[in-house]
């Protein structure tokens, strides 16, 4: 007997039991189901070998993000510290100048900026983003570090001369000579033009626009050379500056004020500072009231140089330098008139 082939054969069977319909499927269907079929159970099995590849990928993605968003927080703080680190070497800059400007006008020597700390800026990792502002930070640390331990130093030193020297002290013309807030400075010192002639000239003090009738005080303490106007045989250099009050203050140092409109101090008057000697005039060579103010340091060999007051005005935010004078060939500035010296 011919043996039948196998068949395939759906059947929809109700809940008794019972069989309601059934399809006999041909040979091309059931040759197309079980190639669907072959399929699905392909796609699984390549699912279930690319599935740990994908993960890890993903994985490994998502930690690439956490990193960088780390690395951006990073950089955040770090530029925070830098900048953080340059406030610092700037205050300790400030502190610094401080102390070198009283060294100056105390006639003390500052001594060589040395650092105990070590050169990591050459350790810094080259490879890393991070290396540059890491070197810079470094560098303000080092920086930093130095200016304070030479303003260390500076004040020891200082204070060790304050100590031994009270007296000098008082007499260090330290102070402003108008009151804070009421002039404004018009001319520095050193070489200008003169105004009005165009010519070279060596303006050996600082000049401050004020209101007329404003006081002017004694920058330490002293006692009075010379109150009124200049001398004639003095020259056009003294001339040009009206009414002028001149203190000595101990063996080194003469302040010196011009433009005065009125001389409250007499000569050989010994004055406090702080004490009013004068007011704000237009008197000299000047179109409006101002003041001109200058201070003469002792030289070595006996006569009085110029030098800058904005290194004596510790008010200000002036840095600090050796006594200026004036360039090679350039002119000079106007030696003291005889009767303004000790």
């Amino acid at each position: 007997m011919r043996e039948r082939p196998p068949t395939l054969e759906l059947r929809v069977v109700s809940d008794s039991g019972r069989t309601e319909r059934s399809v006999r499927l041909p040979r091309t269907a059931r040759a197309a189901l079980l190639a669907g079929a072959l399929a699905v159970l392909g796609g699984l099995v390549t699912v279930a070998a690319v599935a740990p590849s994908a993960v890890r990928a993903y994985r490994a993605h998502r930690e690439y993000d956490l990193q960088l968003a780390r690395r951006l927080q990073l950089g955040t703080r770090l530029r925070a510290l830098v900048e953080s680190l340059s406030n610092l070497d700037r205050q300790a800059e400030r502190l610094d100048q401080r102390v070198r400007r009283l060294q100056e006008i105390y006639g003390l020597a500052g001594g060589p900026a040395r650092s105990p700390v070590l050169d990591l800026v050459a350790r810094a990792d080259g490879e890393s983003i991070f290396a540059g502002a890491i070197a810079r930070g470094l560098r303000l640390a080092e920086s930093a570090e130095a200016r304070v331990e030479r303003a260390d130093r500076g004040l020891a030193a200082l204070a060790a001369w304050e100590t031994a020297h009270p007296g000098e002290v008082a007499q260090l013309p330290v102070r402003s000579p108008l009151p804070e807030g009421v002039s404004v400075p018009t001319s520095g010192f050193g070489q200008r033009r003169m105004p009005g002639a165009g010519e070279l000239e060596f303006h050996a003090g600082l000049d401050f626009a004020a209101a007329a009738g404003t006081e002017v005080v004694a920058t330490g303490d002293g006692v009075v050379l010379w109150s009124g106007e200049a001398p004639s045989q003095s020259g056009p250099a003294w001339w040009r500056l009206g009414r002028i009050v001149a203190v000595r203050h101990g063996d080194r140092f003469l302040s010196i004020y011009g433009h005065c409109e009125r001389v409250l101090a007499a000569r050989g008057r010994r004055v406090e500072a702080g004490e009013t000697i004068a007011r704000v005039g237009a008197t000299g060579w000047t179109g409006s009231p101002q003041l001109h103010y200058e201070i003469r340091r002792r030289a070595v060999g006996g006569g009085w140089t110029a030098v800058d007051p904005g290194i004596f005005l510790l008010a200000l935010e002036a840095p600090a330098g050796e006594t200026a004078e004036p360039a090679p060939g350039g002119p000079a500035a106007p030696p003291l008139p005889r009767a303004f010296q000790p």
